[in-house]
């Protein structure tokens, strides 16, 4: 394989909505070659934006906007295999999305897409014994036997703790235990109010946007309980989590 098979591209940006959000940096890295480009998104970028990536709207005043420069990115990936860091959830969409605006075909339609991201989890987090060899630096010895899973389990906790300090109400919100429905389409806010995990609507209450809900609430593709709970912000209704022990 070619050294610069591998193309590495990453983007810096307003949000993470395709259609309502900008680039404000995109970056293609292939062996031997390194390009950045900072671009003018022609909306107003978040504090909070910027609170991620340093990247203010004085920074990007004065540079192009993605239309000026999308054919030197497009040629910085041409014919590539495309790394990304969880970027079929978040790069690529963008990306794509800034293409489409200027006027141009998404310039990889047809290229492979390795994400680094998806690939540690299939490598090592989707396995009890992975996530042994990668915290704790040992063989998982006596897997699938009831006892030496959960102790096993518990060794990878305090491996991840140790190394990740965190707050009991951070550690239940990382993995997952704010979720309202199993599988995270809605979840549980900070206040005890549902929230929608997904979409234009991601983080505000279920029942913000009646025909959003209602939308959900008549997709069949959605569980149903993620439909349940629609159906109730349709009503209006202001659904809260059940106090605990309640």
């Amino acid at each position: 394989m070619p050294a610069d098979a591998f193309a590495c591209v990453d983007c810096e940006t307003t949000g993470t909505d395709p259609e309502r959000d900008r680039i404000v940096e995109v970056a293609v890295v292939r062996d031997g070659s390194r390009r950045a480009w900072r671009v003018f998104p022609g909306v107003p970028i978040p504090a909070e934006a910027t609170a991620v990536h340093g990247i203010a709207d004085a920074d990007v005043a004065a540079s192009p906007r993605f239309a000026d420069v999308a054919h030197e990115v497009a040629a910085a990936l041409a014919g590539a295999i495309v790394v990304t860091f969880n970027g079929r959830a978040f790069d690529l969409p963008l990306l794509r999305a800034e293409f489409t605006r200027a006027g141009f075909a998404w310039p990889l339609a047809d290229a492979p897409v390795v994400d680094v991201l998806t690939l540690d989890r299939e490598l090592t987090r989707h396995t009890l014994a992975g996530c042994v060899r990668r915290w704790c630096g040992r063989e998982h010895a006596g897997a699938h036997g009831a006892e030496a899973d959960a102790a096993a389990t518990l060794d990878v906790l305090r491996a991840m703790l140790a190394a990740h300090p965190m707050p009991l109400a951070d550690l239940i919100a990382l993995s997952g235990g704010n979720a309202a429905t199993p599988c995270g389409r809605v979840l549980w806010g900070e206040d005890g109010r549902a929230v929608w995990g997904f979409g234009k609507l991601k983080g505000a209450a279920i029942n913000s946007d009646a025909g959003f809900a209602r939308w959900v609430a008549a997709k069949q593709d959605f569980p149903a309980d993620v439909r349940a709970l629609a159906q109730r912000a349709a009503r209006g209704e202001d659904v809260r989590r059940a106090p605990q022990g309640a």
